[in-house]
């Protein structure tokens, strides 16, 4: 993975495509390599316009279906990719995954690159329930940041950060709480990818383990909102404070959330 010093697009539009876990029941932890990379999934071919389909199930490893299509699309040239995507059992997690927010991305920060941009694509499977939630805060508070993020990175993903050229990176924590006006907000964290030289070198960014989503999402309109993209997770009394590694963090404008089971 790319270190945290490269600028923004660079980080989301390239590094994302990197790493892909996923985690089913009886299926445990799953990472391709690079050469299933290359082989299964077309990596040398995603580009800025690549379509991106999939096949949604639970358990959804066993399927043959993107072996099949892939192999169609560089039969014939088409410029698409098609993945397996696991949505939990039951109606709820169907329609949550079915909810998709994009947002056009700027880069605020002086020392990733100010003004860089990028659009994401932000899939939820499942929001977390109240009691995990509660575990997580629990854990930071009594035990300290190290401690939080250990236990997020054995939390079953939520769903996934991605840009339209790429595969994306599993997010662990995904909150919603209703806003002013008939609004509501969108909390997403998960642990960020660290690259080798980053984790051997360990530079003061090593420190800020975290990706943090925060988006206000309106009932009408667009919504804004802010990623860090490197970030330290503080206790303060019964809430918590986000320290931004970069000087500010990525500004997210005309955020859309879009249920796709109306299309």
């Amino acid at each position: 993975m790319s270190d945290t010093g490269l600028p923004v697009e660079d980080r989301l539009r390239i590094g994302v495509q990197t790493l892909h876990r996923r985690t089913e029941p009886a299926v445990g932890a799953w990472q391709p390599t690079i050469d299933e990379m290359k082989r299964l999934y077309r990596w040398d071919a995603l580009n800025a316009k690549t379509k991106v389909y999939g096949v949604v199930g639970s358990p959804i490893m066993h399927s043959m279906s993107p072996a099949i299509h892939n192999a169609a699309f560089d039969e014939t040239g088409h410029d698409g990719v098609y993945l397996p995507l696991l949505v939990n059992p039951g109606y709820e997690s169907f329609k949550a995954f079915m909810e998709e927010f994009t947002a056009f991305a700027v880069n605020m920060g002086s020392l990733t690159g100010t003004g860089a941009t990028a659009q994401l694509i932000i899939n939820i499977n499942r929001w977390n329930p109240m009691a995990e939630r509660d575990e997580l805060f629990t854990i930071l508070k009594e035990k300290g940041q190290d401690a939080l993020l250990n236990r997020l990175q054995r939390v079953k993903s939520v769903g996934t950060l991605r840009t339209p050229n790429s595969i994306g990176y599993d997010l662990r924590l995904a909150l919603e709480e209703p806003g002013k006006d008939g609004g509501r907000r969108v909390l997403v964290v998960t642990d960020r990818p660290v690259g080798f030289n980053e984790a051997t070198s360990r530079p003061v960014s090593i420190d800020y383990p975290f990706t943090v989503i925060d988006m206000l999402i309106p009932p009408k309109g667009f919504g804004q909102g802010t990623m860090s993209i490197a970030a330290k997770i503080i206790p303060a009394g019964r809430t918590v404070l986000v320290e931004n590694y970069d000087t500010q963090p990525v500004q997210l404008n005309r955020i859309e959330a879009r249920k796709r089971t109306k299309r």
